[in-house]
């Protein structure tokens, strides 16, 4: 009887789980993609920067949404509308997630400002 294959494809942050888990799932015979240690070509993480454009764009978006008053916020809008303040949002440490967060703010018609320990990550938001 042919045993039904178990194929895990996730975030599965190896270095970080214990032996027993890696041994459990050897057990098992899981075959398991780590989309965090895929790399491309380039020696660059092509899912993770996928995954982490859909985040920070939609981070936004959800956020926005909250601020709305049909989800019991203020009532406020991120901007782009003349004659309503900007909304002022900080953004931390710019890496992936946020770099894609900061697009969307700015393309809502936020007032953004971002702050990193990096200069070189915060030459790259000047072309944002």
């Amino acid at each position: 009887m042919l045993r039904e294959q178990q194929v895990v494809i996730s975030s599965l942050h190896l270095n970080n789980q214990t032996e027993e888990f890696i041994r459990k799932m050897m057990e098992k015979k899981v075959t398991a993609i780590s989309f965090e240690n895929i790399k491309d070509e380039y020696n660059s993480h092509p899912v993770v920067r996928s995954m982490s454009t859909i985040a920070g764009t939609t981070s936004i978006l959800i956020a926005a949404e909250y601020l709305s008053n049909e989800r019991g916020g203020k009532g406020v809008m991120l901007g782009g509308i003349p004659g309503i303040t900007h909304r002022r949002l900080s953004f931390w440490e710019q890496v992936l997630l946020p770099e894609y967060a900061v697009r969307a703010a700015l393309g809502l018609g936020a007032h953004v400002k971002v702050f990193d320990s990096s200069v070189n990550r915060l030459n790259n938001c000047k072309s944002l």
